[in-house]
């Protein structure tokens, strides 16, 4: 894959473990992007989602909606989907011009599929959300489980990578290069008390905007 850049623009990621943020104050320290956690499995909403989804997008950040998967069997990925779309919509929605694509984050394999089972669950679920909104989506997930647990099927999807203290990181499933990159889980920004995710784009944000607009299905 591709090497990190210094020009390359910075942003984080939260969930309601970041307790509550000043995202006035997470902006003026120069990050450019939020991904928010908005749900987990079939029932879970993030509780501070609401919160943080609106405040991030007003203080002038790009911001994306993210879902945490607990993949067990063919059954449920729809189940997932239609929970994640319904929580994201009643919050406004992701199809204005400052959100980025929903991302799917695969880390876990609650129901030890196969690799050709649990890349079918995520492209199920991709296609869902496609369907409903209309935005092509990414997927979050790191080396280890991603080189044990999927195929090439879903290299179609721009890659999140969980990669810490490499400068370059490595090529696996259908992978050869990264969207946006996770380099560290103990980072420290201006409005946030304790450690947080930090990510960088692959790119400016005039790239970033393009990105953002040919994710758009419609």
């Amino acid at each position: 894959m591709q090497s990190r850049n210094l020009n390359n623009i910075q942003g984080l990621d939260v969930s309601q473990h970041q307790g509550n943020i000043n995202w006035t104050s997470v902006y003026e320290s120069g990050k450019s992007f939020a991904f928010i956690k908005a749900t987990e499995g079939a029932t879970h909403k993030d509780t501070k989602f609401d919160f943080n989804y609106s405040e991030a997008k007003n203080a002038g950040l790009y911001v994306g909606a993210y879902h945490f998967a607990y993949p067990e069997s063919l059954d449920d990925p729809i189940l997932e989907a239609d929970h994640f779309v319904d929580i994201v919509t009643k919050a406004g929605g992701c199809e204005d011009n400052i959100s980025l694509p929903p991302v799917l984050d695969l880390e876990t394999n609650q129901g030890g599929l196969s690799k050709d089972q649990l890349s079918e669950w995520a492209t199920i679920w991709m296609e869902c959300v496609m369907e409903k909104i209309g935005v092509k989506p990414i997927l979050y997930t790191y080396l280890d489980f991603g080189r044990n647990n999927l195929n090439e099927l879903l290299g179609e999807f721009p890659l999140w990578y969980a990669r810490y203290n490499v400068q370059q990181p490595e090529d696996f499933a259908g992978w050869r290069e990264w969207k946006f990159l996770q380099f560290t889980n103990s980072g420290h920004v201006s409005g946030i008390a304790g450690n947080v995710d930090l990510n960088e784009f692959d790119g400016t944000i005039d790239q970033l905007e393009q990105f953002r607009a040919d994710s758009m299905l419609w």
